[in-house]
């Protein structure tokens, strides 16, 4: 059973679980969540004070589908187009409309999706398209505002 954890412990687990399988080089004891106005984590990178920003990628569109679909069935549920969206658009899209304090220190901004409920859904295989993806969905949005975010 899945125990309730607050944001920030949310926000920590999954950031810690990122440097594990990313091989940052990330001082784990420094790692804290901060408080609202600057980003989520504030760490040690290679020695450097960096913040890091989350954002969960979720479609509630596709969750009120899913729960819908559970109600009616076996019914099936119709979908159009406006039901469902790029998470990782919409998240950019708000978390490059925020503004943070920092003090200078960089921000870098980690993306996730949480598949940890069968509402959040399946994550995307992107396969080979990945880049393909992210250079036609994420990167026009990254250069709109150049130098948010050190690295996303």
């Amino acid at each position: 059973m899945r125990t309730v954890t607050s944001k920030a412990e949310h926000e920590r687990a999954v950031f810690l679980e990122f440097v594990r399988t990313a091989v940052l080089p990330v001082d784990t004891a420094s790692v804290e969540s901060r408080p609202q106005g600057e980003p989520d984590i504030r760490c040690l990178l290679d020695g450097e004070l960096v913040y890091f920003e989350l954002g969960r990628l979720l479609d509630k569109g596709m969750q009120r589908l899913r729960l819908k679909a559970m109600h009616i069935a076996p019914q099936q549920v119709s979908m159009w187009d406006y039901d469902v969206k790029l998470p990782e658009r919409e998240m950019l899209r708000t978390k490059l409309a925020k503004h943070y304090t920092t003090s200078g220190a960089p921000i870098e901004l980690l993306l996730y999706y949480d598949n940890e409920n069968w509402l959040v859904g399946d994550v995307p295989v992107f396969g080979d398209n990945f880049g393909w993806h992210a250079d036609h969905v994420m990167l026009p949005l990254i250069n709109e505002t150049p130098g948010r975010f050190r690295r996303v």
